[in-house]
């Protein structure tokens, strides 16, 4: 009990307090104990009697709060002499963490392009280079899934074999040609663009291609998975039951690699709450996928849950979501809050 309190007290920031005893306890001290806990075979008995002994040693000072003198911790004594070993311990750990964390892998989500099958026949293009035969990663070659450049070389290739650019006089704009108002200026009909920038005949390019992504491991640049379609999203939603109580449900965690069933016991650890895990949609929900489950927390935990998520603990205060072992990409988690569901601060 000691060294987990004594760990405690070194690794909260000022900004947390005050909080009460019992999140103190739950999410600090329990956290930091290498073993079990077990308060009434100390001889203390009571978290309240340790708290009282630590106020009088000048470590921590409290609030009461209806009747209970030991309600809230209000500040910590970091530079208290008895705190001087677990200080040095601390600045030690967060120097191999940050050594570590520097060569932690991070996953990013890379956009990818697909030509329509119309396009290949319309513009006769080089079937190597719509297959991505020559992609620089040997996970893309032969699947057909360019990256932006490819895509847009593809039509600068197209451009300069039928010499749709006057290089002297407008070398910035492109002449539109037939197979360019069929597929990429239909809706226009029948006021097709006879000349358009360089720059935005790459935007419409792209736009027509169809959608999509890869999941690289960075650094090394390790494509993970490669699929087509648009990337799905991890969907966070909280709803208000009766009595203003909240839940944060969470679907979608399959797709990058997160067990539903070892991402709940670890939120259940780190945010001290109840939390089950759904194979299916309870009722009025939308259909889960195949093989992917819903996870169910107590509590308006939308902002822990993406941090803890994203690997980025500065986006909460909260400190269950420190040392996260996760790093999904950015943009891929979209939370909704229901009505009545008031938006959290940081």
């Amino acid at each position: 009990l000691e060294d987990a309190f004594g760990r405690a007290c070194v690794s909260c920031s000022k900004s947390e307090f005050p909080m009460t005893t019992a999140n103190f306890y739950a999410q600090h001290i329990l956290k930091h104990a290498t073993e079990p806990v077990q308060l009434k075979q100390t001889t203390y008995k009571k978290l309240s009697n340790f708290l009282r002994f630590k106020v009088q040693e000048g470590i921590v000072t409290v609030k009461a709060d209806k009747g209970d003198p030991m309600a809230h911790v209000t500040s910590i004594h970091r530079g208290h002499v008895t705190l001087k070993s677990y200080r040095q311990e601390a600045a030690k750990n967060n120097k191999t963490l940050t050594k570590n964390n520097n060569k932690k892998k991070k996953m990013a989500l890379v956009n990818l392009y697909r030509i329509p099958h119309h396009f290949v026949s319309l513009y006769h293009l080089d079937s190597d280079d719509v297959k991505a035969t020559k992609a620089k990663s040997p996970e893309r070659q032969g699947t057909g899934m360019l990256t932006a450049p490819e895509a847009r070389a593809i039509l600068e290739t197209y451009i300069s074999a039928h010499n749709l650019v006057d290089t002297i006089m407008a070398p910035e704009d492109v002449k539109v040609d037939g197979p360019m108002c069929d597929t990429l200026y239909k809706t226009k009909k029948p006021h097709y663009p006879t000349e358009v920038s360089r720059k935005d005949l790459a935007t419409t390019w792209l736009d027509h291609m169809e959608p999509a992504y890869a999941l690289v491991e960075m650094p090394g640049s390790k494509i993970t998975l490669l699929q087509k379609g648009n990337p799905p999203k991890v969907l966070v939603e909280v709803s208000m039951r009766s009595g203003r109580k909240f839940i944060t449900r969470i679907r979608g965690l399959e797709v990058y690699g997160v067990n539903a069933e070892h991402f709940a016991k670890d939120v259940a650890k780190r945010f001290a709450c109840s939390v089950s895990v759904d194979m299916e949609a309870a009722d009025g929900r939308p259909a889960l996928p195949k093989g992917c489950a819903e996870v169910t927390t107590q509590g308006n935990l939308a902002q822990e849950l993406k941090a803890l998520l994203l690997g980025d603990e500065r986006l909460t205060s909260h400190g269950g979501a420190k040392d996260s072992d996760y790093c999904l990409p950015k943009n891929v988690i979209s939370v909704t809050l229901k009505r009545g569901v008031p938006g959290k601060k940081k």
